[in-house]
């Protein structure tokens, strides 16, 4: 049984319960393709019960010459290709990974930004703490 609607929703809290207690197919199953949003998502469905994957951008079967991108168009194939079995579920981290994961990008990003040369007038400038790393 393929879905038949599809809606993007802004506020997790505002879709809370949506759909849920209509729908008479048995457990509600989900999935979402991984993003830069990180997992807040995925970990409210599972408080709420849902059971829930987090798709790996890359296990998405593409045709070739397929080149047009529409949020519409990307949810009903991934609603088809999860209903069919056809996707990748990715690895999610914890809380506390998830939380280090991030802190290591963003020192990454700090040294990066801190070797160009316009950070380096910003850092040395009056108060500023630049020293070469």
């Amino acid at each position: 049984m393929y879905p038949t609607g599809y809606s993007s929703r802004a506020n997790v809290e505002e879709a809370e319960g949506f759909g849920l207690e209509q729908s008479g197919a048995g457990e509600p199953r989900c999935c979402y393709e991984a993003s830069s949003c990180g997992y807040v998502l995925y970990r409210s469905l599972q408080k709420m019960g849902v059971d829930c994957e987090v798709i790996a951008p890359g296990s998405m079967p593409r045709r070739t010459g397929d080149r047009i991108k529409t949020d519409r168009r990307d949810a009903k194939k991934l609603a088809e290709y999860f209903a069919a079995g056809l996707l990748t579920a990715c690895f999610v981290p914890d809380q506390q990974w998830e939380s280090a994961r991030n802190l290591v990008r963003s020192r990454a990003d700090l040294v990066a930004e801190l070797h160009r040369p316009n950070a380096r007038s910003i850092c040395s400038g009056p108060g500023g703490m630049y020293r070469k790393i």
